[in-house]
């Protein structure tokens, strides 16, 4: 719940930042974008409401974490806040334990706050998982690249931006950072794989690899 907050909290606060710009050229995307901050911030209201109920209760609130179903409403979010998201899944999922669902509920979610760090708003975003008989890979695209150029103004410029030293840096060069880090030492208490690649011209995809899930972590 509290992960979902604070992308509520996040959404509204992205949307106000875009309607402030928008406000100064074009009034009515400005008008949409407030509308779309309502409805936000109506959201995140109704989780405080929950988590207040909750803390009222004395609930332990650690025994519920976020979990694989509840990526569902991140995706939502991502659309409220204006990207183009969409999640599917290949395969018959099995049962796993919570710390594995945690495991990759927090990589799905990491991925997709870089996402909205690197990418305009308007970009593709897809989370595809694929479960086998025993395991399972988990990809997070998006083009944002593209979508980055497709947005600017001028045709010129953004022919001028992507040169052939952008194809082999995409090849050669390793992604490095501490989110992504954080990623593989979860992936690795699953003996799962995290790997980041960068197509050129286009975006960026993340693999999850977890070829031994269920025996490692299915129920």
């Amino acid at each position: 719940m509290t992960d979902l907050l604070i992308q509520r909290i996040s959404a509204v606060v992205s949307l106000a930042e875009g309607a402030k710009f928008a406000s100064r050229r074009d009034p009515e995307s400005a008008i949409r974008s407030l509308d779309r901050i309502e409805s936000s911030a109506q959201s995140a209201q109704s989780e405080l409401r929950k988590l207040y109920d909750l803390l009222q209760k004395g609930a332990d609130l650690s025994a519920a974490p976020p979990n694989i179903e509840d990526l569902g409403q991140l995706m939502v979010l991502m659309r409220e806040l204006g990207y183009n998201a969409n999640i599917s899944i290949d395969g018959e999922p099995f049962a796993i334990n919570e710390g594995a669902q945690l495991c990759v509920y927090r990589i799905v979610f990491e991925a997709l706050e870089n996402v909205k760090k690197n990418s305009v708003v308007g970009a593709d975003v897809t989370v595809d998982f694929y479960w086998t008989t025993e395991g399972l890979q988990v990809l997070v695209k998006d083009n944002g690249i593209e979508a980055a150029r497709r947005a600017r103004v001028s045709t010129v410029e953004d022919l001028a931006s992507y040169t052939v030293e952008d194809d082999v840096d995409a090849l050669v060069k390793p992604i490095t950072g501490a989110t992504l880090n954080a990623m593989k030492e979860r992936a690795s208490l699953y003996e799962g794989n995290i790997e980041v690649t960068k197509v050129p011209g286009v975006g960026f995809t993340l693999s999850a690899m977890f070829p031994h899930l269920k025996a490692v972590a299915g129920e």
